[in-house]
Parts: C-alpha cells; sequence; structure tokens
C-alpha cells in the first residue's frame, strides 16, 4: 500500500529513512511533519546541583515497550541508586506491575502536566525504534529534563552529555551525581 500512495506523512526522520529503507519508497514522496508539530519545543538548561529527589516515569505498563524498559531501569540502573525512589504515572493492572520497594505507582492521573512539573526529571529507558516518544517531548515542553534511551530521543535533538545513552553507567552517574541538563530544541 505505500508503494501506492503519493504521498507519506511521518513523525520523524528515523521513521522516513525505515520507510525508504525497508519499503523502497523515494524520500521524495515521503515528508517528516515531526518538527511542524513541535515549534514550542525550545533550547533549555537546568542546573543539577545534587542527586535528583523526584523522578517520574510516564507510560502505561499495558504497553510491552513501558514494561521492558522499566523492567531494564529496574535490573541494570535501581542496584547502584538505593535511595532513589521512581514514580509509575500511567494505567497499570495487576499483571503489569512491576514490584520493587523503589518504585511508586500513581495510576493514570488526569493532570499529568501538574505531576510532570513536579518532578526533577523523568526518565525514558525506552527502546522500541519507530515513532517519536511523546512522553519525552511532554516533559521537555515543560522544560524538565528527560533521562533516556537513544531511542527515546528518537526523531528529536539528543541533549548534551550523558542525558541520553543505553550505558547503565551513565544513568548511574545522572541519578547520583551532578549533570546539567542542556537541550538545544528544535
Amino acid at each position: 500500500m505505500l508503494r501506492k500512495a503519493k504521498r507519506i506523512i511521518v513523525l520523524s526522520g528515523r521513521d522516513k529513512k525505515i520507510i525508504n529503507r525497508y519499503y523502497g519508497i523515494p524520500p521524495d514522496k515521503i515528508e517528516n511533519i515531526g518538527p511542524a508539530l513541535m515549534p514550542e519545543l525550545h533550547a533549555f538548561q537546568k542546573e543539577m546541583f545534587s542527586p535528583p529527589r523526584k523522578v517520574a516515569f510516564l507510560g502505561s505498563m499495558k504497553r510491552l515497550e513501558n514494561r521492558d524498559g522499566l523492567q531494564w531501569f529496574v535490573k541494570y540502573i535501581l542496584p547502584e541508586c538505593p535511595k532513589l525512589e521512581i514514580t509509575i504515572i500511567g494505567e497499570t493492572t495487576p499483571e503489569s506491575v512491576i514490584e520493587h520497594s523503589q518504585l511508586k505507582y500513581l495510576g493514570y492521573i488526569d493532570d499529568i502536566e501538574a505531576i510532570i512539573l513536579e518532578q526533577d526529571l523523568m526518565i525514558a529507558p525506552l527502546f522500541s525504534q519507530a515513532g517519536i516518544k511523546i512522553k519525552v517531548i511532554e516533559s521537555l515542553l515543560l522544560k524538565v529534563p528527560v533521562l533516556g534511551s537513544i531511542n527515546a530521543y528518537s526523531g528529536l535533538p539528543r541533549p548534551k552529555g550523558k542525558w541520553c545513552s543505553n550505558n547503565p553507567e551513565d544513568w548511574i552517574e545522572i541519578l547520583n551525581g551532578e549533570d546539567n541538563f542542556w537541550f538545544d530544541g528544535i
């Protein structure tokens, strides 16, 4: 069906490359509208003087990619950050909850913006490759730093330093210490 389309609209440069590579669609038939949808995503910096105290993860635990990312975080990061408590914002079911003493579940929240604004930073350990991660955009629009995996920033400019990494040591360093957040915007 993609080959029959006159024009294909995607939300990220990465998606454009995927459609071109896997389906052989010429790049001139694929339009990336992602940047046009996010004109308010401006550069900002936040100084982090001490280890963050308020850290949250936004995402429905019913979604496999969110559970997988959080399980990675619990396995590789939390053992090295014993004082850290992570607030999980989003739908859960009894079978989707990851039991851990450092995880606190809020469930579904109507006013996500208010909760995000209370955080020192958000985490986005996401390893699914397609699309733009709306949870990352929401946090950045509110000028709340996001410590994310490489795929969390798919289709977006990456922050400077170790804030965009799949390396657990980088995450541990940021969560246990001081590292300023700098995002260049779109």
